[in-house]
C-alpha cells in the first residue's frame, strides 16, 4: 500500500478547529485508499449542501416574487374634482 503525507495547518474536531502548539502544521501519513475515500465522502458532503442551498435560494425567490397583477383592471376616474366651479 502506499501512503500519503498529509499537511494542515489545522485539524477540525466536533466543530472546532484545532491549531498545532509547537509547529506550524499537523502532519501524518494515511493509505492512499483511505484517502480517496475521505475525498470521496467529502465530495458528497459539498455536492449535498450546496443542493440544499440551492433549494433553499429557490423557496426564497419564489416567497419574495410580487404577486401577479390583475388582467384587466376597470377603468379609474382621475378627475376627482366634483365643484363645478373654477
Amino acid at each position: 500500500m502506499t501512503k500519503i503525507k498529509i499537511c494542515t495547518p489545522f485539524i477540525t474536531k466536533n466543530g472546532k478547529r484545532i491549531f498545532p502548539k509547537n509547529a506550524k502544521m499537523f502532519c501524518f501519513w494515511v493509505d492512499e485508499e483511505k484517502h480517496k475515500k475521505y475525498l470521496e465522502k467529502k465530495a458528497k458532503q459539498e455536492k449535498k449542501a450546496e443542493q440544499k442551498k440551492k433549494a433553499k435560494e429557490s423557496e426564497v425567490s419564489e416567497a419574495s416574487a410580487p404577486p401577479e397583477a390583475p388582467s384587466e383592471a376597470p377603468p379609474e376616474d382621475k378627475d376627482t374634482n366634483t365643484d363645478k366651479e373654477k
